[in-house]
Order: structure tokens, then sequence, then C-alpha cells
């Protein structure tokens, strides 16, 4: 059975970036634009990685990662953040501090993004 991934983020292209990458490595691939609609997904499908950006309308990625964590705790998570060190209390070190397995800080190597995942998964 493939692994499931969840990428939430709400900008599209980014989305459509991360699906294209993942889904060439063979994983399920799902999309959610903001913390919300993950929410929605997450509460009705299992996953096996959520991919948070932390900025983002309705829901925040900290407030994903709570949720997760606390619903969900056998789901790894990896954050990423274009505003790595901070603002509006939404960072990489306090997506570490609330649960996330791996950060990544914007713009991050496709490689890296690789690797982590199929590490959290092994």
């Amino acid at each position: 059975m493939k692994s499931r991934i969840l990428v939430v983020d709400d900008e599209s292209m980014i989305r459509s970036m991360l699906r294209q990458v993942l889904e060439s490595d063979g994983y399920e691939v799902y999309e959610a634009s903001d913390g919300m609609a993950a929410q929605n997904i997450y509460r009705e499908e299992p996953f096996d990685v959520i991919i948070t950006d932390l900025a983002m309308p309705e829901r925040n990625g900290l407030e994903v990662i709570d949720e997760v964590t606390r619903s969900f705790p056998h789901v790894k998570i990896i954050a990423m953040s274009a505003n790595a060190s901070g603002g509006g209390g939404v960072d990489l070190a306090s997506a570490r501090n609330k649960g996330a397995h791996r950060t990544f800080p914007k713009p991050f190597g496709m490689g890296d993004l690789k690797s982590a995942v199929k590490a959290l998964l092994a």
C-alpha cells in the first residue's frame, strides 16, 4: 500500500510542485489550501505524513501541528516556512517544540525533502 501524504500550503504552485515530486516517488499525495481545509481532510482520511506551511489563513501550521499531534500521534509532521526566523509566533523553532519531526526554511531542496519523507516513513 502506498504511503499517504497531505501537503498543506496556501500557495497552489508550491502544493502542485510538492505533489509532483512526491508522486514521482510513489506516494499518494493530497492537498489542502489552508489549515481549516487540512483539518477537514485529515479527520476523514488517515495519513502517514503531513507537510505543512506555517503561515496560512484560517488556521496556521502551528494550529495544524497541535491538532495532529493530539488526535493522530502516529502521523509524522514536516513544517516549512519562508519566514524561518519568526514573526507573529509562526516559526520553525515553535513548530519543532509543538511536535514537528522535521522543519525546512523555504526555499529548500527537493532532495532534502524527499530524504526526510523517506526517513520518517522508514
